[in-house]
């Protein structure tokens, strides 16, 4: 099967899917949104996919999301959106990604976010929204985006970012949040 999309959403008490078989995936839209009770994602073969919207959107209980090979991917938008208990972002291939708009958006457990090729996304609006643990963020590429809408908004924790394209520099006092 190519269509994957949808395929778990809103199966909120599901706690656990096996492996199967992906590779020839094209489409994980949704894939698993909103099951809530998922603690774990299989590390499915996405070599083939391009679309990897929503694909993880609203899974509360995921802590992990393993390195999936996003080399093909277009579009990451709302990805790991509402993924409230993930505690670190995977290093994604993501050189072909053209929008990121709320990609990982309320994932308020999140403290950092490795370096991602962003030199080719043009909407990146509230990707951040509401990380509100995130501390650190490295090495986006910003030159190509068109919209910084709530790029930066409720960024509570945020000490330090390198974000190239920007054509001023960032600085952050410490936050009365953090003790």
């Amino acid at each position: 099967a190519t269509n994957f999309r949808m395929m778990f959403n809103m199966c909120r008490a599901l706690s656990y899917v096996p492996l199967f078989d992906t590779s020839q995936a094209t489409d994980v839209y949704g894939m698993y949104s909103g099951c809530y009770s998922l603690r774990e994602i299989p590390h499915h073969n996405t070599s083939n996919v391009t679309k990897f919207g929503e694909m993880l959107a609203n899974c509360r209980s995921v802590t992990y999301i393993p390195p999936f090979d996003t080399s093909k991917a277009t579009s990451l938008t709302a990805f790991a959106s509402g993924c409230s208990a993930l505690k670190a972002f995977p290093s994604l291939n993501t050189s072909e990604v053209t929008t990121m708009d709320t990609m990982i958006r309320d994932c308020a457990s999140l403290t950092s976010i490795p370096p991602l090729d962003t030199s080719k996304v043009t909407n990146i609006v509230t990707m951040l929204w509401s990380a509100s643990a995130l501390e650190h963020i490295q090495g986006i590429d910003v030159s190509s985006a068109t919209s910084f809408a709530s790029f930066f908004d409720l960024l509570p924790a945020l000490k330090s970012a390198y974000i190239k394209g920007l054509h001023f520099s960032l600085s952050f006092a410490k936050s009365p949040l953090l003790t």
